[in-house]
């Protein structure tokens, strides 16, 4: 009996008696193939109570009735086990395992989880093996999570994500030539920067810098920190480093966002041994010190103690003494020059104040002369405001000028001790 090519459907014979088993044959083989479903793939040893119409895929060493059929479609008809050999292409559903396979020459595989090209509403091509042409796509959990890997074969390959304007790249992130992470972009997919760099084995973050030496690096040319308020985006700083010609050496602290203008500058930190630059004063909350303690001998500053502004001067420590000096310094024309302004002592004994001396020897030490507040009779201030043992000089005093003292009522001359008139 002949047998069509593809499906090997039984033919009628001329003048052949008793057609319709050959037609019957036939239209059951059709049955069986035509939208193939079968109920498993997994077993090697016939079910015990199969239906009429039960469709198999015999897995690998097959036995009793199925011996032999290795990867062949065993069918249940008219109470016995046909054999049906598939052919190159055929597609099948399996049962319990809500899926399709295909049939090739090694045997039958999922479909389609091993085809070489696989296009959704566009063209794969050899290069592009898996195209999507969506407006979205979404890959969801299955159970808790769900991960998307991109693996390379070494490291000097490339796993990445690229993103194409018209398909000419502006921005890449993966691992790029090496194990460390990495973003880039493009304003025309030919000129690369390289803009945040993660290193694979400290995690230290670099932002323009390929090899960041900390865990925040931050370089470029004229790199800067750029620090804003949403709330006020007038109120911007920038935190920046000099640059060969502008402060060099310099950590630079300015208002907005253009520090190459010195006028901005609120602070510079130089790289050596020179103090900082302020550019408007220095202040420190209340109640804090200016300057630390590390050193028993290093001056501090307490701008409000209690209700009060205090200025403290610590000595070394063993001395028994404090001391303060206060100089001036000033220009002759050709170079600085400097002089004592005076001094603050202060022991067991009490306090002193030196004025053009840093070694007072009294409570008052003024190394030259020493004025007082000059008043005429008609402007005298109050003598019991002033209190007793005040000093005034007195211009036009009826006798010549003098000096008077307030004896805590009047001001008397230092002369004869006469009320002044």
């Amino acid at each position: 009996m002949s047998e069509t090519p593809r499906l090997g459907l039984p033919q009628l014979a001329a003048a052949q008696a008793q057609k319709h088993v050959t037609v019957n044959e036939a239209l059951s083989l059709l049955d069986a193939l035509v939208q193939i479903g079968v109920k498993d793939r997994d077993l090697a040893a016939p079910p015990g109570t199969p239906s009429e119409g039960d469709l198999y895929i015999v897995a690998a060493g097959a036995t009793g009735a199925w011996a032999g059929w290795e990867d062949a479609i065993a069918l249940w008809s008219a109470g016995a086990w046909r054999r049906i050999d598939p052919g190159d292409g055929w597609l099948a559903w399996v049962e319990d395992e809500s899926g399709f396979v295909r049939y090739a020459a090694s045997g039958w595989s999922l479909w389609p989880s091993n085809v070489s090209t696989f296009g959704v509403n566009a063209e794969a091509d050899a290069t592009n093996r898996l195209v999507v042409a969506s407006a979205a796509t979404l890959l969801t959990h299955e159970g808790d999570g769900h991960q998307l890997k991109i693996n390379k074969a070494a490291a000097g390959d490339t796993a990445s994500v690229l993103f194409q304007t018209s398909f000419s790249g502006r921005a890449e992130f993966g691992l790029s030539g090496d194990d460390n992470w990495r973003v880039k972009v493009s304003p025309d997919g030919a000129t690369w920067s390289e803009a945040v760099t993660v290193m694979a084995a400290s995690g230290f973050v670099g932002i323009g810098a390929t090899d960041p030496q900390a865990p925040l690096h931050v370089e470029g040319d004229d790199a800067a920190l750029l620090l804003g308020n949403s709330q006020d985006p007038s109120a911007t700083w920038t935190i920046a480093p000099g640059r060969p010609g502008f402060y060099e050496d310099f950590l630079i602290v300015a208002v907005g966002a253009d520090y190459s203008d010195p006028a901005t500058h609120r602070l510079r930190l130089p790289g050596g041994a020179a103090p900082p630059v302020f550019a408007e004063g220095v202040s420190v909350p209340d109640g804090k010190r200016f300057a630390s303690e590390s050193s028993a001998a290093l001056a501090h500053y307490v701008p409000f103690q209690g209700t009060r502004g205090e200025l403290t001067f610590r000595g070394p420590t063993g001395t028994g003494k404090a001391h303060f000096r206060l100089s001036a310094f000033y220009h002759d024309g050709s170079a600085w020059a400097t002089r004592i302004a005076g001094g603050f002592e202060a022991d067991a004994a009490g306090a002193r104040l030196g004025v053009g001396t840093d070694a007072p020897s009294t409570t008052i030490h003024a190394k030259g002369p020493v004025r007082v507040g000059s008043f005429t009779v008609a402007t005298l201030p109050s003598a019991s405001a002033a209190g007793a043992g005040s000093i005034i000089f007195v211009s036009d005093e009826a006798g010549g000028a003098v000096l008077a003292f307030s004896d805590g009522s009047d001001w008397r001359r230092s002369t004869d001790r006469a009320v002044v008139s």
